[in-house]
């Protein structure tokens, strides 16, 4: 099946109508129901949004709205950070496409989920997949291989992609589980946690989105520490 455009109006309600309408008088934002998408999605540097079900999931496609608002508000793109930022060094040291693309997304989300609850939506409607995606399996596998130190980019991404993801989870019943998993991380390593902790924070804080320096700092410290522990790949 190919792609349908859709009607974008019945998407659109109380909550995101000044939204969409601000964001309409600067782009010509379109919807298509796409069944080979896995998951709600926008399209990079177009204000196309995609949908792998027209099922009037209006907080999922005010989610979309809100990564084009970012954009639309001046966020340094995916492709700068990754092209002209990072150290080529620390991306071939990681699993770099997927693990990239989860860091820039998951920042995007500390950034759009305030506007998304002041709008009225529920927290457990921010993300369509909800549930606790860190298993004590995964855990035991970041231990493992550092412990026996084996399979180096696998562990390091997984403990960085982890952190990022139980850090900005949102979903207050999960709060203490995240905890627990963020501290055992800590534990495993102190000085890799610090490192993508402090970039976290700092976000955080940081009011306006030119993110140039922020990940700047992040690409030197992950290369200092991986040069130190005999990890950089070449």
């Amino acid at each position: 099946m190919t792609e349908q455009k859709l009607d974008i109006k019945k998407y659109i309600n109380h909550q995101n109508q000044k939204l969409f309408d601000e964001l309409s008088s600067v782009y010509n934002i379109e919807l298509y129901l796409d069944p080979s998408m896995n998951s709600w999605g926008i399209d990079n540097n177009e204000p196309i949004i995609r949908t792998p079900k027209d099922d009037l999931n209006i907080a999922s496609f005010t989610h979309e709205l809100l990564h084009l608002y970012l954009d639309y508000q001046g966020l340094t793109s995916k492709e700068h950070i990754y092209y002209e930022i990072f150290n080529i060094h620390v991306l071939m040291s990681i699993n770099r496409a997927m693990l990239f693309d989860h860091i820039y997304n998951v920042s995007c989300h500390k950034k759009i989920y305030p506007i998304f609850h002041n709008l009225g939506f529920q927290d457990k409607d921010f993300v369509q997949n909800n549930g606790f995606f860190f298993k004590r399996r995964d855990y035991l596998i970041i231990k493992t291989c550092r412990s026996l130190n084996i399979m180096s980019k696998l562990w390091i991404s997984q403990f960085i992609g982890h952190f990022f993801a139980l850090k900005n989870d949102i979903i207050e019943s999960h709060e203490q589980y995240n905890r627990k998993y963020l501290y055992k991380l800590a534990k495993l390593d102190k000085r890799l946690y610090q490192i993508i902790y402090n970039f976290d924070t700092k976000w955080t804080k940081q009011t306006d989105l030119d993110c140039c320096e922020n990940y700047l700092e992040l690409s030197n410290d992950l290369f200092r520490w991986l040069k130190e522990n005999n990890k950089i790949k070449k």
